[in-house]
């Protein structure tokens, strides 16, 4: 069980989920210096205050009845919506958010690096990525969660 966040932490929290801005929630939570964007990046990778801000988000959500099926139906209205103007951009974003919603979207980066020297072995491996979304409600909304095993690529020598 991660430790109990510190007051500053607590109000950091407090202050990014007024609009997930982390450098300006570092500065109103009272942080100082100049590095305000490292800092709240450093906040949002610590374990105890990820977990902080998801349970007010869900602690949101859930006072404002926001769930799952009901954001699923809210985009597949606004895609008939943007379908019927014509607008097949707002069509193809309300997809997406539809995906997103329901896991079937993960977001990917690209990472590089620079390589000075030869490369004997390369191994990548890919990290599964859970779903949003819990059995339960995802059987709720007649889907299923993507599977994702992840991927070990080895390169030989």
């Amino acid at each position: 069980m991660p430790r109990k966040l510190t007051a500053k932490e607590q109000r950091f929290v407090d202050e990014y989920v007024v609009d997930c801005n982390a450098t300006q929630a570092c500065k109103r939570a009272g942080y100082k210096g100049k590095n305000h964007d490292k800092i709240g990046g450093a906040l949002l990778s610590k374990i105890g205050v990820a977990q902080a801000v998801q349970a007010r988000f869900d602690d949101i959500a859930k006072q404002n009845g926001v769930t799952a099926g009901l954001l699923i139906q809210q985009a597949e209205q606004a895609r008939q919506a943007a379908m019927k103007k014509g607008n097949h951009s707002a069509a193809v974003n309300a997809v997406s958010l539809k995906a997103k919603i329901t896991g079937h979207l993960i977001q990917r980066s690209q990472n590089t690096m620079q390589v000075t020297g030869e490369i004997k072995a390369i191994r990548i491996e890919s990290v599964p990525v859970k779903p949003r979304l819990d059995d339960k409600e995802t059987s709720s909304l007649g889907a299923k969660p993507p599977e994702n095993h992840g991927n070990i690529i080895d390169v030989p020598e």
